[in-house]
């Protein structure tokens, strides 16, 4: 049987993490690493395998005289095999390293052996971002020698500067209303579709998107009528959503948009000391896995509402287990049982990604004017993409003429001259990483959702209980009787929508005044509590609730005539 009430508070699941050990840098490399990364480094080197090679060049030329400006000069010498899963695959572009790569890597007081696709994942990061900046300069396609990044989409290396997330700091966050609630309301109703075209249809038919003006059934309409001539969901993952009832995907989520702002999203945002209880909040929810999750938190990210580092919190996917797989064998297939592994191996990445790009001898995707490094999210995200880069790598590609001016047509689309990066990113309180204490994750009580009320009734002290039908407890009994004010903290939306179609019903009454112009009778309403009642005058009572009236008066010993 669920419990009636859910509580907000956040406990530790796992214990203190084993302290990581991270990779020595060489003097002549610790120029180029953030303050971040020579935090985190300790002289106790975490990569064994052979001596690095000191030497001022490389098979390629000089790299201190390497021409960065143009992304073009970057050489992409070749490596013409790398592992997936079992087999070895032909992949080209792949960058030769210009010193091996290490035999094996220490983290989270573990030890792994990378396999090849521990270098192509550098160089996936590098070539994506060199492809987003060469587009953004106006240069031609292909802009790379990559057949596969010719040819298949692929995200950005930094996550802010895919197209959506562009369009939801442009179009959603930074445009309406700042105030918290209203905010957080934009952000996740965009979130259900992650869908630019969804949102402008939206905005077409119902004005401004405001968490004040809401209602669910103009939001029904829309989107019912355009669901029958386009897709509203993104193509670019599932969006399953909770079940909560109805028979429409979007109607479930909007109800779960619904319970998240009852239940008061922007306080809880606010009042979270670390970026991981709000993901753990999220993820108690119906239908909120952790990827959907993890996405619902990026997005929100990327506003005022939230002041976290890119470097406190990460979840590892579905999609970045599987790159992990590709970099580090099947073990990694455990990850989804043991996420603060998943967190440590994608820190290590984050934390040691300058010393691996010169390593290689490649150009370091960097964001923005100051140069921000990739961080948490950026990794995992890349992860996905490098598995998918793998995946590619097993077909055959053959382009003829027309294929390759299919091609450009395809990817014609103009970038604008420069990324809008949130404003948001410019508090100083994004500086501080904050890590759940313990490196564990927040655990939180599942969130029992309310799928309907079956009906009431009221105690001998006058209050309300309602007979609750829970989502996804569809036996009898499992229903559960709770209070008014149970349900009024938590789902206030559903006893408003069950007192509606209830309409104004008298319920009884229990006292009775006489005034200088009339007798006024103490009205309980049906479904609502004793300290509601109000006092009705007796002609109002005789038109509208007669027989009620009758009883009444017939227990005081009193005359019933015309009631």
């Amino acid at each position: 049987m669920p419990p009636t009430r859910t509580s907000h508070s956040f406990t530790s699941v796992s214990g203190k993490a084993s302290p990581g050990r991270h990779v020595s840098v060489d003097s002549d490399l610790s120029s180029e690493l953030t303050n971040l990364e020579r935090d985190t480094l300790s002289p106790t080197p975490d990569i064994q395998g052979p001596a690095p090679v000191r030497s001022t060049r490389s098979s390629f030329g000089d790299l201190d005289r390497r021409n960065y400006a143009d992304p073009y000069s970057i050489p992409r010498p070749r490596l013409s095999r790398i592992y997936s899963g079992t087999e070895l695959l032909d992949v080209a572009d792949v960058p030769v390293a210009t010193r091996p790569r290490p035999q094996y890597i220490k983290i989270h007081g573990r030890t792994f052996k990378p396999t090849a696709v521990f270098d192509t994942f550098w160089y996936w990061c590098s070539e994506r971002h060199a492809i987003y900046e060469r587009r953004r300069v106006g240069q031609p396609f292909p802009w790379t020698d990559d057949k596969y990044l010719q040819t298949s989409r692929f995200c950005n290396t930094f996550r802010v500067l895919d197209k959506v997330s562009q369009y939801l700091i442009r179009e959603v966050i930074e445009k309406g209303s700042q105030d918290p609630t209203e905010l957080v309301f934009r952000i996740v109703l965009f979130n259900i579709f992650t869908k630019p075209a969804t949102w402008e249809v939206l905005v077409e038919e119902l004005g401004p998107l405001e968490w004040s003006r809401y209602r669910r059934k103009d939001y029904i309409k829309v989107l019912t009528e355009l669901n029958e001539c386009q897709a509203i969901f993104t193509g670019s993952f599932l969006k399953n959503g909770p079940r909560l009832g109805y028979e429409d995907v979007f109607v479930n989520h909007l109800v779960l948009l619904e319970i998240m702002m009852d239940k008061d999203l922007a306080g809880i945002i606010q009042n979270a000391q670390y970026m991981a209880e709000i993901h753990s909040f999220f993820h108690s929810l119906p239908g909120m896995a952790n990827f959907n999750a993890y996405q619902l938190l990026l997005n929100l990210s990327y506003s005022n509402i939230m002041q976290f580092s890119g470097m406190d919190f990460v979840v590892p996917c579905k999609g970045s287990i599987a790159g992990l797989v590709r970099i580090f064998g099947q073990e990694m297939q455990k990850l989804e049982k043991d996420p603060s592994l998943g967190e440590a191996i994608m820190r290590w990445f984050a934390t040691h990604q300058t010393e691996q790009f010169r390593r290689l001898g490649l150009k370091p995707p960097k964001l923005g004017p100051k140069g921000q490094l990739m961080e948490l999210a950026d990794i995992e995200h890349a992860l996905c993409e490098v598995d998918k880069y793998c995946r590619l790598s097993k077909k055959s590609f053959n382009l003829s003429d027309s294929d390759l001016e299919e091609l450009r047509e395809k990817f014609s689309t103009s970038y604008p001259s420069t990324a809008i990066l949130p404003k948001a990113w410019t508090n100083p309180q994004r500086r501080v990483a904050r890590r759940f204490p313990g490196g564990g994750f927040p655990a939180m009580l599942k969130q029992y959702v309310v799928q309907s009320l079956r009906g009431h009734r009221r105690a001998e002290d006058g209050s309300i209980e309602f007979h609750v039908h829970w989502s996804g407890y569809n036996r009898e009994r499992d229903h559960t009787w709770e209070r008014e004010w149970s349900l009024l903290e938590d789902s206030p939306a559903v006893v408003e929508e069950y007192r509606k179609k209830l309409g104004c019903v008298v319920d009884c009454v229990e006292d009775m005044r006489t005034t200088a112009k009339s007798r006024e009778f103490l009205v309980f309403w049906s479904a609502f509590d004793a300290k509601d009642a109000t006092w009705e005058p007796e002609a109002r009572l005789r038109r509208d609730a007669p027989v009620v009236l009758a009883e009444f008066l017939r227990k005081r010993g009193m005359s019933t005539d015309a009631c």
